[in-house]
């Protein structure tokens, strides 16, 4: 038996069996988008490269790993219009900023004191130089000159004083050390448009419930929101001082650009709908994809979990999906548009379905392992985050072209024969009804397709409704309207 015949066979069975084995498609991936949370490692993988000088490195991180709550934070302090920031007017605003936080209940509730071994100080909660120069000057920073902070900043940061190491919290690259006389006293004026302020505070004081991983790193969301609220502190009124916080909100940052990408992959699947539509003139073609993109995003979810890849990952979240709706909606239009060319050849529609599927067979079939092969070739890059993309990515495709490229071009020839022709002459107010109706069906679909990859608790939920009220409902409503047009002898198009 030839390629072709084999070939026949097999969608000759799926011309026969579409509707029971669609079915039984949408039940398997809403039960696998039932299980992904509850088997599914939510955690995200690792992005660095291994080996013996990185396992070395994880071994030590193990070892000297400390159990104490306390965490340390820092923030840059740059005077906004970039000049010097160490003027008794910046100096002086950062030390009030510092001393309302500590003075404001709900910030210093999580503030901690700790030992800093590089500068060789006890740190109460929140340190800067403002804090050094301030305990230097008799009346403080608010009773100084500009002069005389200068003077203070001299002694605190020369060479062989005990407060030297204060240096290591100014600018590396640009701090500036100009030998000068005032007032017939040889002194060291410095300048430097930016200096580390540190914040030491206590994790545990944060509901264990928001502890999560992110980027490899394990941290506390309400901490982070917290840290958040200590650079607003921190900046004040930005009269003379600003502060910007190094790395302190990974978590939020990853959840707000989670969120910030849900609705751009939301208008393209709604956009992709339309297009699909507009190309195959057909209502039912859209649906149908769009119905297809979701029980494969929901079986790709399960699947995932189910092999042991971190369902986490922003990889498999944001980048996948849209390499598995580009293949599937490829594999949807040449598996429907070669039927559509039969038929418009004279083939009736139940045997376009397996012959137009077998001239174009080999050519997915190779499309799709060469580009789930490309995507494998992944597997062996060594990082974590990598090589669980690309088999994710081998997955997602094999997933579209069976649902999207064999099944799907199926049920759309099946509900046209079942709908039978339409009334031929609507009026203009039932066709922009009818196209303003499309293009809410398609954002819908679009909202709901998008679900079931952020948020697949509630996400196959959202896509049995939209296939009730966007397929299943419209389905047997255009039906009894073309049977009662054909019973009136309306005129009639197939």
């Amino acid at each position: 038996m030839s390629t072709n015949e084999r070939s026949f066979e097999l969608f000759e069975w799926i011309n026969r069996r579409a509707w029971p084995l669609a079915a039984a498609l949408v039940i398997v991936a809403v039960g696998l988008a039932l299980l992904a949370p509850v088997v599914g490692d939510d955690g995200e993988p690792e992005f660095g490269p291994g080996g013996e000088i990185y396992d070395v490195n994880d071994r030590v991180e193990e070892a000297f790993s400390s159990s104490s709550p306390i965490r340390a934070a820092s923030y840059i302090v740059e005077a906004p219009d970039g000049g010097d920031v160490l003027t008794r007017d910046a100096l002086a605003e950062l030390k009030r900023n510092q001393d309302a936080i500590k003075a404001d209940p709900a910030l210093a509730a999580h503030l901690a004191t700790s030992f800093d071994p590089d500068l060789g100080l006890e740190i109460q909660g929140i340190f800067s130089i403002a804090d050094a120069v301030d305990a230097a000057l008799p009346a403080g920073l608010e009773g100084a000159t500009n002069a005389e902070v200068k003077q203070a900043l001299s002694e605190l940061l020369a060479d062989g004083a005990p407060t030297a190491s204060l240096r290591f919290l100014l600018s590396q690259t640009s701090t500036t050390r100009t030998p000068t006389t005032v007032d017939g006293e040889n002194l060291v004026l410095w300048e430097t448009p930016a200096f580390m302020a540190l914040v030491r505070y206590d994790n545990d004081t944060f509901p264990a419930s928001e502890e999560q991983v992110s980027f490899d790193t394990d941290t506390n969301l309400a901490g982070e929101r917290w840290l958040r609220d200590l650079q607003a502190g921190l900046r004040g009124g930005e009269d003379a001082v600003t502060a910007l916080g190094v790395t302190i909100d990974p978590g939020l940052v990853g959840e707000e650009q989670n969120a910030v990408a849900g609705p751009f992959i939301f208008l393209a699947i709604a956009f992709i709908v339309i297009l699909v539509g507009a190309l195959l003139r057909s209502y039912w073609a859209a649906m149908l994809v769009a119905a297809g993109l979701g029980v494969v995003m929901m079986s790709y979810n399960g699947v995932n979990a189910l092999i042991g890849l971190k369902v986490g990952s922003p990889l498999l979240i944001m980048i996948v999906p849209i390499a598995l709706i580009s293949f599937g909606v490829d594999f949807f239009i040449h598996g429907s548009g070669r039927a559509r060319e039969l038929q418009v050849q004279g083939v009736p529609r139940q045997r376009a379905y397996p012959l137009g599927q077998t001239a174009v067979f080999t050519a997915l079939l190779l499309a799709a392992l060469s580009s789930a092969a490309a995507f494998l070739s992944n597997a062996v890059s060594g990082i974590q985050a990598v090589v669980e993309f690309g088999i994710a990515a081998a997955v997602a495709l094999i997933l579209s072209y069976f649902v999207l490229g064999w099944v799907t071009p199926k049920l759309l020839l099946s509900i046209e024969e079942k709908l039978g022709p339409r009334p031929a002459d609507p009026s203009h107010a039932t066709t922009v009804l009818q196209k303003l109706g499309f293009v809410v069906a398609a954002v819908v679909a679009g909202v709901a397709v998008t679900m079931t990859i952020v948020y697949v608790q509630v996400g196959w939920a959202l896509f049995l409704g939209f296939v009730a009220l966007l397929i299943v409902l419209p389905f047997y409503r255009t039906r009894r309207r073309n049977r009662r047009a054909a019973q009136r002898g309306r005129p009639l198009t197939d």
